[in-house]
């Protein structure tokens, strides 16, 4: 891999890196599993969701493991970090790693995710065996949505009836009243429609007011393939894939084999229409460029094809004067592709929504051949266990039950300090470098530290009995595992609409599979500037309560940078004081931080991950100036440290500051299959955890100080071509 050298080459939330609330970005879980294609049909759907800054690769609560965390034994000594630090720092770890038959990638928490996946496992097996006098409350409803995911018996029996019903309104849907009566069930029961999908949250411009907002993107219609995937022509073998399987469902749900294959080439070519005309990954990252307002007149004139009157009764949300629309080119575009489909070619694209959705809930002839779609797509010799993916769709939909069961059963709240503790140290350091900033004016200066006294931080859970959401109303059945997660998915979806005119409340640890306690994973809300460190979060490698100081600041401390630095990141520098989206930097402070940063895309524009594979430094911008803005303070947080309490000694021949670049490489070790490389730098705002391992240390001279390196050494930067931003 040609990446270690320089040269040559309350209502609903969003998480870690960035919680941007206004722009929705995957991954789900981690990299390092594969995305389920149940809990992927399930989890694009929930809340106003946020890119993921640290993966969440982390792990739950519980005792310390010992083989993550910083360690001599995950390295290679034999290795100059001078001319391969990556080598030198997690090359033993490299050697003795293989990546697991079921997963795309392996990283250093894996062991851990392995460890909360039991743990979740655990609580849930329980809960279904729990005896009458325990079988209540959160109990119940654990217990009893895994027992009827897991009874392949009941679901084989009930075929495709459960979906019956909604394949007739798909074919008795001519009008654009009744399109939009079914894209409307569609976004109640199935989470979203091939067209669009909405969601209520705070308003980007004014955060006292809750705003309706419709995606357009393909991870919010619910498509199982990125933009990249329908538009690029090295992808036409996904494409083909993604066709037979189609072909394959159709089939199965009663078309001849004619039919079923005309149709999948029919919908394959809709969906890339519809792909092709929105934006691409790097422009809906700007939440500018996404925060549109457009009157509902407006809205129906742009997309007559659908009555949206109709459509937002159906949802049972009297609509507001104007909505925010990320898209409006988008919306245009679809029109122009719905105008010119026949009636049948629009049926077949609503079909196929209908059963790619529901399909992982039916049968296990059904739940074979998404596996088997899946498997192939990426490359995976063997797929994970169903339980496995019934457990992710718990977490998913009934995030907060699950979430309190583990809760009461593995957290230390003691663990809460070390974060706080940590906050506090790293939030003084970037109070100290903003009044020091040589190149920010004193106005720009004095609102940036503004900002940051505001910010907050939640560790854990929720720390008040009315912020844990109450799904005690939602009637889940041992028996009937289809309807179970359409009346969740029905019951989240009506929660957030009925925010629509209510004063904006701030749910705590509410966004599926990114914020919640069983999320591994920390984020900042931009909106109202709050990092949140979930439960699951506060483990090895990024806190090792045996690990000293120096290690602790390299791992948790620059992840805590990280969260901070993302407030005042390429896209976190847009919300003010209050939260609200709205300049306050003056044109030569703004165009010096573009300066910056520019510099910063083209660093990592170099950086080849696998033979023509490099990363998308404008893509991944904001997550690289938190990495960089997060081990800077951190870096200097531990000189702080050690001014107060004396310099730590070496260990194992490291000094402090050789242990704290160590240790935030060791945090992200990574072995990753090329499937997964192609991926992650084609739709991931974060860099491959193969280059954040390195790639912020080389713009910081302490970097340099520790491993004695100097011009002429492979991991050589020169000083005036290093970045410096916060």
């Amino acid at each position: 891999m040609r990446t270690q050298t320089q040269r040559g080459r309350r209502r609903l939330l969003s998480s870690v890196g960035n919680l941007q609330p206004d722009n929705r970005n995957l991954p789900m879980r981690s990299p390092s599993t594969i995305p389920l294609i149940l809990t992927a049909c399930l989890l694009h759907s929930v809340g106003l969701q946020a890119e993921q800054s640290t993966p969440s690769i982390v792990a739950g609560g519980g005792e310390q493991r010992s083989d993550v965390g910083f360690s001599t034994r995950h390295m290679d000594l034999s290795a100059d970090p001078r001319k391969d630090f990556t080598r030198y720092a997690i090359g033993g770890w490299l050697d003795h790693t293989e990546i697991p038959d079921d997963k795309l990638q392996i990283t250093a928490a894996n062991a851990l995710l392995d460890t909360l996946d039991e743990r979740l496992l655990t609580i849930a097996r329980s809960a279904a065996d729990a005896t009458t006098d325990r079988k209540k409350g959160n109990v119940q409803l654990v217990g009893d949505l895994y027992t009827s995911g897991m009874d392949m018996k009941a679901r084989d029996e009930r075929g495709t009836r459960p979906i019956q019903d909604f394949l007739a309104a798909v074919e008795a849907a001519e009008t654009p009243a009744q399109i939009a009566e079914v894209s409307a069930r569609m976004e109640l029961e199935l989470g979203s429609s091939p067209f669009f999908s909405v969601e209520v949250g705070p308003d980007s411009k004014d955060r006292h007011l809750n705003s309706l907002r419709i995606s357009t993107d393909v991870g919010s219609r619910g498509f199982l393939l990125n933009r990249n995937e329908y538009t690029s022509e090295n992808n036409q073998a996904i494409r083909d894939q993604n066709v037979a399987t189609k072909a394959t469902l159709f089939e199965m749900t009663g078309d001849s084999p004619e039919v079923a294959q005309q149709r999948a080439v029919t919908v394959m070519a809709i969906e890339q229409a519809l792909a092709a005309g929105t934006m691409t990954p790097v422009q809906a990252s700007d939440p500018v460029a996404t925060y549109n307002s457009v009157t509902i007149d407006k809205l129906q004139a742009m997309l007559p094809a659908i009555d949206m009157g109709v459509y937002f009764k159906a949802l049972g949300v009297t609509p507001p004067e104007s909505v925010i629309v990320t898209d409006p080119e988008s919306i245009k575009s679809m029109q122009e592709t719905l105008a010119g489909l026949s009636g049948e070619d629009l049926k077949s694209l609503m079909r196929s929504h209908v059963i790619w959705k529901s399909a992982s809930l039916l049968g296990s002839n059904f739940h074979d051949i998404l596996n088997e779609y899946q498997r192939v797509k990426y490359g995976l010799p063997k797929m994970p266990p169903m339980e496995k993916e019934i457990v992710g769709a718990i977490g998913v939909l009934m995030a907060h039950p699950i979430s309190r069961l583990y809760v009461e059963e593995y957290f230390d709240p003691a663990q809460r300090n070390a974060v706080v503790d940590m906050m506090a140290r790293i939030q003084t350091e970037f109070r100290h470098r903003i009044d020091g900033n040589a190149w920010l004016t004193d106005s720009t200066k004095a609102t940036a530290a503004a900002k940051l006294a505001k910010i907050q931080v939640k560790v854990g859970y929720p720390e008040n009995e009315d912020d844990w959401i109450d799904y005690s109303d939602v009637a889940i059945a041992a028996d009937d595992f289809y309807g179970n997660i359409n009346r969740l998915r029905e019951f989240n979806k009506r929660r957030n609409l009925a925010q629509l005119g209510r004063p904006v409340e701030i749910d705590q640890f509410t966004v599926p599979g990114k914020i919640t306690p069983i999320s591994m994973n920390a984020a900042i809300h931009q909106g109202f500037l709050v990092v949140y460190v979930t439960a699951a979060f506060i483990q090895p490698p990024y806190y090792v309560k045996t690990n000293d100081a120096a290690a602790n600041f390299g791992s948790l401390g620059a992840v805590v940078g990280h969260e901070l630095t993302h407030a005042f990141d390429s896209k976190g520098r847009n919300y003010d004081v209050s939260g609200n989206l709205n300049d306050w930097w003056t044109p030569e402070d703004a165009a010096e931080f573009k300066k910056r940063a520019e510099v910063l895309v083209g660093q990592y524009n170099e950086y080849e991950v696998a033979p023509g594979v490099k990363v998308n430094g404008a893509l991944t911008l904001s997550e690289n100036i938190a990495d960089l803005g997060g081990m800077t303070l951190a870096y200097n947080a531990l000189q702080t440290y050690m001014k107060e309490n004396g310099r730590l000694p070496d260990q194992d021949g490291l000094s402090p500051e050789q242990r704290f670049f160590i240790a935030w490489a060791q945090a992200w070790m990574a072995k990753s299959r090329v499937e997964a490389l192609k991926m992650l730098v084609a739709t991931d705002p974060h860099s491959p955890s193969e280059v954040r391992s390195f790639g912020p240390a080389v713009n910081m001279d302490g970097f340099y100080q520790a491993f004695g390196i100097t011009e002429g050494d492979p991991m050589w930067k020169a000083p005036e071509e290093r970045v410096t931003i916060w």
